[in-house]
């Protein structure tokens, strides 16, 4: 009699082994989602910043190559640096820097969007002239894949970043010295009494 009851308790429970190993693998699945996907896009965003970051600078330094920071009548602004949004191309100078940087430096091997290009010509720090031109970037990289978040019908990712950088001018109107090649040390080559205005210092 005792052994009947006891088969007949068993018998309620069978097929649960499988439904535990179901909700087993789904959890499992959810942490595989979290700890692979999402570390992933935060490797893309770091990528994603650091790409920024190089495309701001190599735009800030064509405000220095050109030679705006001391004499801002050799180039136009608009020859410089152009304002753009939505992944709109430009033939200034500073933005094709920027692009150019965006393909030397990848994001999960594929090269970035330069999404939009800020320049702000208002900054002087030392004069009356923008002797201190800066330049923002955004960059974006999307169709980002997933691996286990597909799973759970999430779709490609997409990651942005934002960076800036400025042209600083410490001499002020007088020439650059990137531009006059003498770094990381500047030494004068006579005395200041003999060097009035200082052009030969360069």
């Amino acid at each position: 009699m005792l052994l009947a009851r006891f088969s007949r308790g068993r018998e309620g429970e069978r097929g649960i082994t499988i439904l535990l190993v179901a909700i087993a693998m789904i959890s499992i699945l959810g942490m595989a989602a979290l700890a692979v996907d999402l570390v992933a896009l935060y490797t893309a965003k770091a990528e994603t910043q650091r790409a920024a970051d190089a495309a701001a600078l190599a735009a800030a330094k064509m405000f220095v190559f050109s030679g705006y920071t001391s004499n801002s009548s050799i180039i136009t602004q608009s020859q410089l640096c152009a304002t753009v949004a939505g992944g709109t191309t430009n033939s200034a100078a500073a933005n094709q820097a920027a692009q150019s940087s965006l393909s030397q430096n990848s994001v999960v091997g594929q090269v970035a969007t330069l999404q939009a290009v800020t320049c702000d010509f208002s900054h002087d720090l030392v004069g009356t002239t923008s002797e201190n031109p800066q330049v923002t970037v955004t960059v974006q990289r999307a169709g980002l894949p997933t691996f286990f978040g597909r799973i759970w019908g999430a779709g490609a990712g997409s990651v942005s970043a934002t960076a800036s950088a400025e042209a600083f001018n410490p001499a002020g109107g007088s020439v650059n010295i990137a531009v006059g090649s003498v770094k990381p040390w500047l030494i004068p080559n006579c005395l200041d009494a003999a060097c009035a205005g200082g052009g030969t210092y360069f």
